[in-house]
């Protein structure tokens, strides 16, 4: 092979690299300018101790619904596909549709997370969450808090048959240990966290046998929202589980309303009961009555 016939033959190989590198460059630009992009909006991050965190939020697609997707964080990762959505650590989330609440984070080498959305036909989300701007003292809420929460959407009253309450009301006998809470609502335990800037989760479950051996119902509430200026998520769940139930079932109630504490406001502020409204025990008394198989 002469001098000339080597140069020709190098030309021709570094030519047709450069047009297969535009060409997939340019068509991998356009299919992500054709695709739409996921997104997520993150409402906690709640330090656990031990240099731990929590964090829930709502996956959404293109359009800003929720959708079915799945999270992952620090080796944590779930999907958000509504009550029973496989955890990637095992076992299952009782969350309504696109709600994910991921436990345990460990952080990155310079105390961030990295959240990560993977929605089907959309490119991924990453959203990095520096937790020092929420990592600071908690506010003081231990005392007693009324809440009411008015019904947005719901999939017991399908499920189960029955009429759900348009509202609930509760009362929350909070103790504090930092960013860790516990206490009482209607008298039922519950416990959960607040972090920096008040952003706090109480979750309360109880758990019955049914008149069915080897099936067990659970009936759980979830709270999310901010001590500071008062506004409260509330979702109202309920499942079987065990080998015994006659079928499976799982459905949730959400409710979105506000949450006073009582030692520190007037009467006045104190969110006011509307017709329709039960309180929380009531509404997971009715519950576990309707799952009893009796």
């Amino acid at each position: 092979m002469t001098y000339v016939d080597w140069h020709n033959r190098v030309i021709n190989i570094v030519v047709t690299l450069f047009i297969f590198t535009v060409f997939f460059t340019t068509s991998t630009q356009r299919a992500e300018a054709q695709s739409p992009q996921a997104n997520a909006i993150v409402d906690l991050i709640a330090a656990e101790g031990d240099n731990r965190y929590t964090i829930t939020g709502t996956a959404l697609d293109s359009n800003g619904n929720p959708a079915c997707a799945l999270a992952l964080a620090s080796g944590r990762c779930m999907f958000t596909c509504g009550p029973g959505s496989l955890r990637c650590e095992g076992g299952t989330a009782d969350l309504p549709f696109g709600r994910f609440e991921l436990n345990d984070l460990a952080l990155e080498s310079n105390d961030t997370i990295a959240l990560q959305i993977f929605v089907q036909d959309h490119i991924s989300y990453t959203e990095i969450i520096d937790v020092m701007d929420v990592d600071g003292s908690p506010p003081d809420v231990a005392g007693t808090w009324k809440s009411l929460v008015m019904l947005v959407s719901d999939t017991c009253s399908q499920v189960l048959g029955m009429d759900v309450p348009e509202g609930l009301t509760g009362t929350y006998e909070l103790d504090q240990d930092g960013a860790i809470l516990s206490g009482t609502v209607d008298g039922l335990p519950t416990s959960g966290s607040v972090n920096g800037v008040g952003d706090f989760v109480l979750t309360t479950e109880v758990t019955s046998d049914s008149a069915v051996p080897s099936c067990t119902i659970t009936v759980a509430v979830r709270d999310e929202g901010n001590f500071i200026n008062g506004n409260m998520d509330e979702t109202l769940s309920a499942f079987t589980s065990g080998t015994g139930c006659p079928m499976d079932i799982s459905c949730s109630s959400f409710y979105q309303g506000s949450i006073t504490q009582l030692s520190s406001t007037s009467a006045l502020s104190v969110p006011r009961e509307s017709n329709g409204t039960s309180s929380l025990s009531e509404a997971l008394n009715s519950l576990l009555n309707q799952l009893s198989y009796e």
